[in-house]
């Protein structure tokens, strides 16, 4: 009895501290909590991010008067206009079929073509112009332009560069054309001396255009004159009217970069810009008379 008398008030003491202690904590966790909205920044009052924001500014607009690239190389496969190294009087004339060959299986995005495909197809493009055209001959850059249309259903596009001169005022005038339409004018300075000027013409705004088209994964079927590409692995002396494809441009050399079919070592061929510029030379009816050839190409868009 007397253990009783002892622990009672000791469990009673324990009793009334455990009740004063949960009413503590039931006041402490009724109190109201301040929540961020999770939609809102939180704003820091950090010195650093305080600055002008205008030095982490970032745009996607493309900047006025883009520069092209140093370098660009468009893919497409090649073919030399003899696949199997036969070059008779038929492969000997078919560097406009493997130009429109190429330039075909560049649009259909097609980047390995073999020598039995590249065969064929050259017999049966020859073998349709005979029909078509009624022989197997030199094409202007019209006539290239028409055979892929029907022969391929596909639409490429005469560029011509035309110089008009004026004998009396002494003047030269450059006008690029497209499908008719001029599309760059420049006028050159009057000078006394009409064969400087001629030689002065500013064909490197030609240049400039060309590169521009390449750099938007475009290319070129080139008619040249042969024998001004001055490519000693043609046999010599060299075609009077060839036919290549520009497939793009190395500024750091000059140089464009082209499948050159008139020779097995033709894939991605370089030329500097000048040589080529001069060699172009649209088919003028007949090969002696190349170097009168008009300053036509043909662009082949993807």
């Amino acid at each position: 009895m007397k253990k009783s008398y002892i622990f009672l008030p000791l469990a009673l003491a324990v009793l009334i501290l455990t009740v004063a202690w949960v009413n503590r904590k039931r006041q402490e966790l009724s109190q109201p909590i301040n929540l961020v909205e999770t939609n809102q920044p939180v704003i820091m009052d950090n010195p650093e991010l305080s600055k002008s924001p205008e030095k982490l500014a970032v745009t996607t607009e493309p900047a006025e008067n883009d520069i092209l690239p140093i370098r660009h190389l468009n893919t497409l496969v090649f073919t030399s206009q003899a696949p199997y190294a036969k070059w008779d009087k038929l492969h000997d004339e078919a560097c406009e079929e493997a130009s429109l060959i190429m330039a075909h299986y560049f649009l259909l995005n097609q980047i390995e073509i073999k020598m039995r495909e590249a065969e064929n197809e050259i017999q049966k493009m020859v073998t349709f112009q005979k029909s078509y055209f009624g022989s197997h001959k030199d094409l202007t850059a019209e006539e290239m332009i028409e055979l892929a249309r029907e022969f391929y259903s596909e639409d490429y596009q005469l560029i011509e560069f035309e110089q008009e001169k004026n004998h009396d005022e002494i003047e030269e005038i450059t006008e690029i054309k497209s499908e008719g339409k001029i599309i760059a004018s420049v006028e050159a300075e009057k000078t006394p001396n009409t064969e400087v000027l001629q030689a002065k013409v500013n064909w490197e705004e030609k240049i400039e255009y060309i590169k521009e088209e390449l750099s938007k994964d475009n290319i070129f079927i080139i008619p040249v004159a042969g024998r001004e590409l001055d490519n000693p692995y043609f046999r010599i002396p060299g075609p009077f009217y060839h036919v290549l494809v520009i497939i793009g441009y190395d500024d750091n050399k000059k140089e464009f970069i082209t499948h050159d079919p008139g020779t097995r070592r033709g894939e991605e061929f370089h030329y500097s810009y000048e040589i080529l510029w001069n060699a172009i030379h649209d088919f003028p009816g007949k090969k002696a008379d190349i170097l009168e050839g008009a300053k036509n190409i043909i662009l082949v868009k993807k």
